[in-house]
């Protein structure tokens, strides 16, 4: 498995989350992550991204949200972090329950962050959040199809090769 860390660092405008796509995008590909991983990496960081910018910086432009990756064996951790005061996670609404209001709203994004990674983990009082995705095989699907495009090739440059002796 290939180590590394990266980070990009944004304004808190949404016409900035094209960037933080490429990012995963990059990512996914540097380690051959299967589509249903992407997925899974893509909603979950976008939407802590788009909560660092709309309740953690208040969509203030002039300030930053950082994001944070790090590959280990294993799993890979994401760390996004806004300028914002925090919040309590434990204070957020399940939006499973059953309400009265109608119009409440709150909680999705945090549930959908918990359903698609293997651990969340808050710090800096909420400012800060973690995302773990453990990966067994990356890439094994890939891996597997090219380990059989490189046998089918060597089986045809043996035959090839027993041919040209046979002349």
């Amino acid at each position: 498995m290939i180590f590394d860390k990266s980070r990009i660092t944004i304004n808190s405008s949404k016409s900035q989350l094209f960037k933080v796509e490429r990012f995963i995008e990059e990512i996914c590909d540097r380690f051959n992550l299967s589509n249903t991983y992407f997925g899974n990496i893509s909603i979950a960081l976008m939407e802590a991204v788009d909560n660092a910018i709309k309740h953690g910086n208040n969509e203030n432009d002039e300030k930053l949200v950082e994001i944070d990756f790090e590959s280990k064996p294993g799993e890979l951790v994401f760390i996004v972090k806004d300028e914002g005061g925090g919040f309590d996670e434990k204070a957020i609404q399940d939006p499973t329950e059953v309400i009265d209001d109608i119009e409440a709203e709150g909680g999705r994004g945090i549930f959908m962050m918990r359903a698609l990674t293997d651990a969340v983990n808050y710090y800096e009082e909420g400012s800060s959040i973690e995302l773990i995705f453990r990966i067994k095989g990356i890439g094994m699907d890939m891996d597997r199809e090219r380990k059989k495009m490189l046998r089918g090739y060597n089986e045809g440059v043996e035959k090839t090769t027993q041919e040209k002796k046979k002349h």
